[in-house]
């Protein structure tokens, strides 16, 4: 009978250790966990300050005054991978003036040729947005010490395709960054963030299906799932002290 039950224990082990393997060998996860770029390499403003980069418009209309430039190198993302959605946060916001609920702020596509030592009459000019469709847009109230925030998913979303567009051209993804819409009759609605000196903006994108390390990026790591493997010793332990004891009891019977 002793026999018999050490036999049981190893064989439960032996499984035990093979699932485990197997776990840590098929452990898999969204690219998104570290899937992120910072605009650390390139923030300028048109008409702007090294301090902060700011979108303002003027009057009913919002004429653009000012516009943000932002750009990303993610020549580091396989040009194979597949956007599933993105998500965009200006970080952070030092100072607004006249913006409200209805302020809208807008990414528009703009070119790479530029960085921040680009002189302010050499940077490129803002597209106008009147004739212009945002890649994608968000809408205040924008508060100090908050964020901006743009999301888009899907395959056919805009932001998407421009984003997938330049991971498989240049590796580099500029936007402009505009007031839009709700700027006061006879008056400018203005947001400003932090710039390169003193803060830091992200883009972070991530995939719609889980890839291999292999499969994705140098920059990537394949984490280990320490929740199943904990799980899994805890079964062990249950396993043998419930073997254990009906060992015991059989003796005792």
């Amino acid at each position: 009978m002793k026999r018999k039950t050490t036999i049981a224990v190893l064989i439960v082990f032996v499984l035990l250790l093979a699932t485990i393997s197997i776990a840590i060998a098929q452990n898999v996860r969204p690219v998104n966990a570290d899937t992120t770029w910072d605009v650390n390499a390139d923030a300028a403003t048109v008409n702007g300050s090294a301090a902060n980069i700011i979108a303002e418009g003027s009057e009913g209309a919002c004429t653009v005054s000012r516009a943000g430039l932002l750009k990303w190198d993610v020549s580091d993302i396989d040009d194979t991978s597949t956007i599933g959605s993105a998500t965009i946060t200006l970080h952070q916001i030092n100072f607004n003036i006249g913006s409200t609920a209805s302020t809208k702020l807008g990414l528009f596509e703009a070119p790479d040729g530029w960085d921040e030592t680009t002189a302010q009459g050499s940077l490129p000019t803002p597209p106008d947005h009147a004739s212009t469709t945002a890649l994608a847009e968000a809408t205040g109230p924008f508060d100090v010490n908050g964020n901006v925030v743009f999301q888009a998913s899907g395959a056919s979303d805009p932001l998407i395709q421009y984003i997938q567009s330049q991971m498989t051209g240049d590796d580099t993804v500029s936007f402009w960054v505009e007031v839009t819409d709700g700027c006061p009759s006879g008056g400018t609605a203005l947001v400003a963030w932090n710039s390169r000196e003193s803060g830091t903006s992200t883009m972070e994108l991530s995939s719609p299906t889980s890839v291999g390390l292999a499969t994705f990026s140098a920059n990537d790591s394949n984490t280990v799932n320490w929740p199943l493997i904990a799980g899994l010793f805890a079964l062990a332990a249950v396993v043998v002290i419930g073997i254990g004891y009906g060992v015991r009891r059989s003796k005792q019977s």
